[in-house]
């Protein structure tokens, strides 16, 4: 299933904690949205992390947002970018 993950955080630590997280599971699209292909498996392992690493619990200046995204609309998404995307039904120019 694909996700798109991104977060504003003002603490600096915490930031690069989830950053470097996320970099382990998916691809950075833009300095705070991440792009990821996982297993249900794969999801829960995510979301075990950053909860021992205290970042799913509510905290003022974390914000994260995870969506789900269905296949059919994973085949309408466009984007443009320099690099090749996780999905080759994406359109990259």
């Amino acid at each position: 299933m694909r996700y798109i993950i991104t977060y504003d955080i003002s603490d600096t630590k915490l930031r690069n904690k989830l950053s470097k997280i996320l970099e382990k599971y998916g691809e950075r699209v833009q300095y705070s949205v991440f792009e990821l292909e996982l297993s249900e498996r794969e999801f829960r392992n995510l979301l075990s992390e950053l909860k021992v690493n205290g970042l799913l619990k509510r905290s003022k200046g974390v914000k994260i947002f995870i969506y789900k995204l269905k296949p059919h609309l994973v085949a309408q998404i466009k984007r443009t970018s320099s690099k090749p995307s996780l999905d080759s039904k994406w359109l990259v120019i």
